[in-house]
C-alpha cells in the first residue's frame, strides 16, 4: 500500500492498461442459448451474507425492479448466493437467468461476464472482475461507499470502462436503480435496441413511469421551496 507513495503515483498515472485478466484455456463455461438475440447484462445486488458491511451494500430485490422491467433486455445472476425470498421472485421470471448457481469459482464468473454486453453490480468482487476484464461495468454505490471509489466522480481511474452511480442520500437504493434504468434505455437507445419515444406509447413500464411521477413531485416541491438548483438537478435527471 505504500508503492504509490514511494513512486509518486497520481490519478493521472494510475496504471489502467485493460484487460489485464484473461480467461484460463481450462474454462469454456457459456451462457445458455436464448433464441431471441437480445441485450446481455449481468447484475449482482446482494454482497456476501456475512461480510459486515453487506446490509450497507447490499440492495434490495425490490428497487431493482425499474432495471428488470426494461423489455428488450436478458438479465443475468452473476452472485452465486440469492435468498430464498429472491429466489421465489426470480423463478416466476422469463428473461432472467440464474448463473450463479452454476459457476463453480472466479474463472467461471469471468468467463460468463466475458460474453455479456454489460454489467451492473453493487461494490463486490464482480465490479473489479468486469473492470479488470476490460468489460463495461456500471457499479451501484452506497452514500459511504469505500475510498478506493474516490469521492465526487463517475467514473474510476483504476477501470477505464466503468461507471459509478451513487446514493445521494443514505440507502437511497431507489434513486440509484432509477438512474441506472434511465441510463440503460438511453444506452438501449443509441444501439437502437429499444424504441425510440415517439414509438413506445404502447410499451408499458408501470413501477419506472410511478418513479418518474414521484421525482417530478420532488421537484416541483423543491421549486415551491425556492431550493432551485436541487429542483434543477431532478428536471435534468427526468429530461435524461
Amino acid at each position: 500500500m505504500s508503492l504509490p507513495r514511494i513512486l509518486g503515483t497520481t490519478l493521472e498515472t494510475i496504471p489502467a492498461e485493460i484487460p489485464y485478466l484473461s480467461i484460463p484455456k481450462s474454462t469454456s463455461f457459456e451462457l445458455p442459448l436464448i433464441p431471441e438475440k437480445k441485450f446481455k447484462v449481468g447484475i449482482c445486488w446482494p454482497t456476501n451474507s456475512i461480510s459486515s458491511s453487506s446490509k450497507l451494500r447490499s440492495c434490495p430485490i425490490q428497487d431493482i425492479q425499474p432495471i428488470f422491467n426494461i423489455q428488450t433486455v436478458d438479465f443475468y445472476i452473476l452472485q452465486k448466493e440469492v435468498s430464498s425470498t429472491d429466489l421465489e421472485w426470480l423463478n416466476s421470471q422469463t428473461k432472467i437467468y440464474n448463473l450463479g448457481s452454476n459457476f463453480h469459482d472466479l474463472a467461471d464468473t469471468a468467463a460468463a461476464i466475458k460474453q455479456l454486453d454489460l454489467v451492473i453490480t453493487i461494490d463486490t468482487v464482480i465490479a473489479h472482475l468486469a473492470g479488470a476484464l476490460g468489460k463495461p461495468v456500471w457499479v451501484m454505490l452506497n452514500f459511504d461507499s469505500d475510498w478506493c471509489w474516490l469521492v465526487n466522480r463517475k467514473d474510476s481511474p483504476w477501470y477505464p470502462t466503468m461507471r459509478l452511480f451513487r446514493q445521494n442520500k443514505f440507502n437511497d437504493w431507489q434513486g440509484v436503480c432509477l438512474e441506472v434504468a434511465e441510463s440503460l434505455i438511453s444506452l438501449l437507445m443509441s444501439l437502437e435496441k429499444i424504441e425510440r419515444p415517439s414509438k413506445t406509447a404502447s410499451v408499458k413500464f408501470p413501477e419506472y413511469q410511478a418513479k418518474l411521477r414521484e421525482r417530478f413531485h420532488r421537484a416541483y416541491q423543491n421549486y415551491q421551496q425556492n431550493n432551485l438548483p436541487e429542483a434543477d438537478k431532478i428536471c435534468r435527471q427526468i429530461l435524461a
